[in-house]
């Protein structure tokens, strides 16, 4: 866990900080720089589905759209979708709303009447001039599944661009845009958005990819496209590790497996600067039976549930970022928090082995992202104290 720890000597305060998170944000003096916040993932992929709702069956209303994008927004600064029928055509107008860049997406497949009236709303979506709406995404994979031809996948993204002045593309398989014959497809995107799940890679390479190398190879896939198109925009569109469900050669499901990726992953690609949308926000029950890791991609469960290994991650992200004098004595510890989150103040005496206990449970401020914990004078003068969210 990186974490910042603060030592407070007497009589004066002698402030002792230990940051081990990279570029730790500047802090102002005021309240008002309460908007501080940890590193968020820099996109996620959103299906809005809960329990009981599947596409072209019960979709989910626009309020409950509205309370995911709000819960995700604290997370995120970019969510991906993948349809643009009943009201998830309201998504980017949503997004609009809670200052969440979004990459409004259509879904193609066999359908010549449901393909058109995808292309129809996404169309309409590009007209709506929302601010946060950065691109559209024309289909998903339909290259991979062989539901178009590939000029028949041009011709639905030529109508749209034709239509907007936003940046158009479609989504593929990593190994299908290193494909040659993927040229006229390459020169119709404005970028390329690629995906790369090495959970379902795992049994094609030797050694097989697990959680521990899994990140890596996703890195790999990205430096390749990048040498093959260098003057292409690459975007990874997809990729995530499943916390349920069953195991496919050397990749093991799990909530620490989940972690131990996207930890992993998360560092690599901040520090090749690719950007990504990780797979995916919330679990869906309807992408598979019991047993299959389909419904156990998200970093949420299915009831909105923050799962146990993101509340671990986010914990690298967690800063003591000031302490000053408090009134009658005692002082304030400011930490940086995510709203609503549960965290474990600790305290130790210094020494060469830190042994640290539980000093005060509390959960982050609801409205900003630093939290005050007043420490009482009877205190001990001495202690290091440090932060770290509870499960």
């Amino acid at each position: 866990m990186n974490a910042a720890v603060f030592h407070r000597s007497s009589p004066w305060f002698c402030l002792v900080a230990l940051f081990l998170i990279a570029d730790p944000v500047p802090l102002q003096a005021s309240e008002s720089s309460a908007g501080f916040r940890p590193r968020p993932l820099a996109g996620l992929a959103y299906g809005p589905y809960r329990a009981g709702q599947s596409p072209g069956s019960v979709y989910p209303t626009t309020n409950q759209i509205r309370e995911d994008l709000l819960m995700l927004r604290r997370y995120t600064a970019r969510i991906r979708t993948y349809g643009a029928e009943n009201s998830l055509a309201a998504i980017p107008a949503l997004c609009s709303e809670a200052g969440l860049e979004c990459y409004a997406g259509a879904w193609l497949d066999t359908s010549v009447s449901g393909n058109q009236n995808q292309i129809a709303s996404l169309i309409q979506i590009a007209r709506q001039n929302h601010p946060t709406t950065r691109a559209l995404i024309v289909g998903n994979e339909v290259q991979l599944r062989g539901d178009l031809s590939q000029g028949a996948l041009i011709a639905f993204i030529k109508t749209v661009k034709a239509q907007t002045t936003l940046p158009v593309t479609t989504a593929e398989g990593w190994h299908i845009w290193e494909r040659s014959e993927q040229k006229p497809l390459i020169d119709a995107v404005d970028f390329i958005v690629a995906h790369v799940h090495p959970y379902w890679e795992s049994p094609y390479y030797s050694p097989q990819l697990s959680a521990s190398n899994a990140a890596a190879h996703v890195i790999g896939r990205l430096r390749h496209l990048r040498n093959l198109y260098p003057g292409k925009r690459i975007v990874l569109g997809e990729t995530g590790w499943p916390t349920a469900g069953q195991t496919l050669g050397a990749a093991v499901p799990g909530l620490e497996q989940q972690r131990r990726f996207l930890a992993d992953f998360r560092r690599m690609a901040e520090a090749d600067g690719f950007e990504y949308f990780f797979f995916e926000a919330c679990d869906e029950g309807w992408k598979g039976a019991e047993g299959d890791v389909g419904p156990h991609w998200g970093l949420f469960d299915s009831d909105r549930r923050l799962k146990p290994p993101f509340r671990h991650l986010l914990a690298e992200d967690i800063a003591i970022e000031r302490i000053s004098p408090a009134s009658g004595g005692g002082f304030d510890l400011w930490l940086g928090t995510y709203p609503d989150l549960p965290y474990l103040l600790e305290s130790a005496s210094p020494g060469f082995a830190l042994d640290w206990q539980p000093m005060r449970s509390f959960t982050g401020s609801p409205e900003t992202n630093r939290t005050r914990i007043a420490i009482s004078p009877a205190a001990d003068a001495h202690l290091l104290f440090r932060n770290r969210t509870a499960d």
